[in-house]
């Protein structure tokens, strides 16, 4: 998921973790992600929770996301549209 945000942002994209709970089946983490849109330099500033389920190996095998702020989340997607190749 983060590396197709690696063109948008380049270098300036900038993850904090914080681990709120986890076990051998699940885990909590919250997250703040903040950079610099390439071409727009507009910043980017975004708080999620993850939820990642674990396989019987302990490799995730699925994540959900719910953003936190996600009216600005979707302003930010609306002024800075993604174009596929």
């Amino acid at each position: 998921m983060s590396m197709k945000f690696i063109p948008i942002f380049g270098d300036s994209l900038n993850q904090v973790r914080k681990c709120i709970v986890a076990n051998e089946q699940f885990a909590v983490t919250l997250i703040g992600e903040m950079g610099t849109h390439a071409q727009s330099g507009e910043v980017f500033d975004s708080r999620a929770v993850h939820v990642t389920r674990f396989d019987k190996d302990g490799k995730s095998e699925r994540v959900w996301t719910i953003d936190l702020d996600s009216e600005d989340t979707a302003e930010f997607w609306q002024r800075n549209p993604v174009t596929e190749p």
